[in-house]
């Protein structure tokens, strides 16, 4: 059998060692979203052509930490480091450096579309 077919048959994951130590995984057939803390940190401008409206804007964000705060020491346990850059054509959809966002993270049904 295949590591990636193994199915736990207590929890069902799959995905263990096969030395008793439980994960807390969620099985295949119960996909879970994901949902983790960023503060953005910059927003960049960069002119691509000669009229105002050209212009790209990108954010970067990183994952968000404050040992202060009970929400954040949840979010690092799930999310402890990471950093996501994205570039918005949209001029609706604007980003303020130092607030934080939450992302979210959802399995696409492939099958079904969007």
């Amino acid at each position: 059998m295949a590591a990636q077919d193994c199915r736990c048959s207590v929890c069902g994951c799959c995905r263990h060692d096969h030395r008793g130590w439980n994960h807390p995984w969620t099985p295949k057939e119960r996909p879970m979203p994901v949902r983790a803390k960023f503060r953005c940190n910059t927003e960049t401008l960069r002119k691509w052509g000669p009229a105002v409206s050209q212009t790209a804007r990108s954010y970067e964000f990183m994952a968000v930490y404050d040992p202060d705060l009970p929400e954040d020491q949840r979010y690092a346990k799930a999310s402890p480091s990471g950093s996501l850059t994205i570039q918005v054509d949209n001029p609706a959809v604007t980003f303020t450096p130092g607030a934080s966002y939450y992302l979210d993270f959802t399995p696409v049904d492939e099958a079904g579309g969007a």
